[in-house]
């Protein structure tokens, strides 16, 4: 996967807790989302146009799944990539459908930058009320 990260985009943010959290789930078949791109156009030379196949959202799982696929992090307490059954790689990770969303090619950053800010910045976070409702 060659993607680009735009300039405006935060650096991998998620802690060592929601990557194990978010690897545990696609483990125990709850899936992966989608990641957005902007779509990929070339000049007359073939080299990607300016912001072509920019990562939009998506980053934080990416990188927790790579950081899995490499040994850095274990799920359910010590469980590393590498120590699963060769069917367990395959049903669960090797298998894994990871949809992506590819937009039509823009060069106009601003559309990208509303994209992200609609993707990351729209819903409503959870309260302490929530979290004790869950937890009664």
């Amino acid at each position: 996967m060659n993607l680009v990260l735009p300039p405006w985009q935060r650096p991998p943010s998620w802690s060592l807790d929601q990557q194990v959290q978010f690897i545990e789930g696609i483990f125990l078949g709850l899936g992966t989302g989608y990641y957005v791109i902007n779509g990929r156009d070339y000049d007359d030379q073939g080299h990607d146009k300016p912001m072509s196949g920019w990562l939009i959202d998506g980053q934080q799982r990416i990188t927790a799944i790579a950081r899995f696929f490499h040994g850095e992090i274990s799920i359910f307490g010590g469980i590393f990539f590498q120590d699963l059954s060769l069917g367990d790689k395959r049903r669960r990770f090797n298998n894994l459908i990871f949809p992506c969303i590819e937009m039509d090619y823009t060069d106009d950053e601003k559309v990208l930058k509303e994209l992200y800010r609609r993707l990351n910045f729209s819903g409503t976070p959870h309260t302490e009320a929530d979290l004790e409702l869950l937890n009664a």
